[in-house]
């Protein structure tokens, strides 16, 4: 799943339609924190075009970076799948190229038997979230730039 640029309704970078590297540089941004995969793949993109960033918060939580942004405290790169679900009041998604993909994961324990309840939740929340990129995906041309909305 790609992750995806977002701002607060009325920010400059939402006139594009598309952001990249360069449109971030010495922007306002919440960043991931530093011990993310996603961070070090992100930071490696932006050093790779010799650009920097004006981190001005950090959260491991998608939904805390959301939220931050939603309250006008910059940009910030997430995933989708949050940033498309919840009921943001300000705030806006555009894609970022080039692309920088989110991995995702169900842990279970190696030493101890899992339930049916739980192989039943693991099972449907992956069927769902497969289903998400095509969702996404018509979200974005239902509307010029989808904000958030609510689950159904």
């Amino acid at each position: 799943m790609e992750a995806v640029f977002v701002a607060p309704t009325g920010h400059p970078l939402l006139e594009g339609d598309v952001i990249e590297p360069q449109d971030l540089h010495e922007r306002d941004f919440v960043g991931l924190a530093s011990s993310s995969s996603m961070r070090r793949a992100f930071d490696a993109v932006m050093v790779t075009h010799r650009r920097a960033l004006r981190i001005r918060m950090e959260s491991l939580l998608t939904m805390i970076r959301c939220g931050l942004v939603d309250a006008g405290f910059g940009c910030a790169m997430v995933d989708p799948f949050t940033a498309s679900r919840l009921p943001w009041r300000n705030l806006k998604i555009r894609p970022f190229r080039p692309a920088i993909h989110f991995e995702w994961s169900i842990i279970m324990p190696n030493f101890s038997p899992i339930s049916s309840l739980a192989t039943d939740f693991a099972a449907k929340f992956s069927k769902s979230f497969l289903r998400f990129p095509e969702e996404f995906s018509a979200l974005n041309e239902a509307s010029e730039a989808p904000s958030g909305r609510a689950l159904p």
